[in-house]
């Protein structure tokens, strides 16, 4: 336990957590999430919650960029990497955050659902449909537990520092909950190491 506390409490540090994401994301990886569920366009206005170090502008094109994060460490490295690929602000994303600004054609919450409860995530989903223009698209990327992955998979996503890791379809059903026919993919094979992602996308119309 204390291992794993510390590993936890190593990847919190935001250089040697982008550091492990390139160890173990290789390019392959990055293309099929770029090219087949981003889907991001030059001109697009992207909210990015729970932003991190802002490493996702690496697979977006020329884009408007609000990046939001609870960690004053992830936001700090962000403006550093990035100083002139969009904005970063270190606090909670909610209506009053948000205020003022248009709506957005991209909105993403990366790794961001399996560290809320349930509460929590449904407030998330609803600000994102909020903050979507008509047609607008919300994508969500976490770990999650499933059937037919293998066994060290499912040791590898237990270590993860979110404590409310779920199934595919407890992930839909969240989603479900504020858009209509969202779309849900599982992929094993994304990363280096042996790992479960799932992935998924709502447009506020509707469509896939």
């Amino acid at each position: 336990m204390s291992g794993t506390c510390g590993l936890k409490k190593i990847l919190a540090r935001p250089m040697i957590f982008r550091a492990f994401r390139w160890l173990v994301f290789p390019p392959r990886g990055r293309q099929v999430l770029r090219e087949e569920h981003l889907r991001a366009r030059p001109g697009d206005r992207v909210l990015d919650i729970g932003c991190g170090t802002g490493s996702i502008l690496d697979d977006l094109p020329d884009v408007d960029y609000l990046g939001m994060d609870i960690s004053a460490e992830y936001i700090d490295a962000a403006r550093r990497l990035y100083p002139a690929r969009g904005r970063f602000v270190c606090g909670i994303a909610d209506e009053t955050s948000l205020a003022g600004e248009k709506p957005f054609d991209l909105v993403l919450a990366i790794a961001v659902l399996h560290h809320l409860d349930d509460d929590q995530a449904h407030d998330l989903i609803r600000l994102a449909k909020k903050m979507l223009r008509p047609g607008g698209r919300f994508v969500t990327i976490d770990c999650c537990y499933a059937n037919d992955q293998s066994a060290l998979a499912r040791f590898i996503i237990r270590q993860d520092r979110g404590r409310f890791i779920r199934t595919s379809q407890e992930y839909e059903a969240l989603i479900g909950e504020a858009f209509p026919k969202p779309k849900s993919t599982i992929r094993h094979n994304l990363l280096r190491i042996p790992y479960t992602h799932y992935i998924g996308e709502a447009k506020t119309d509707g469509t896939s």
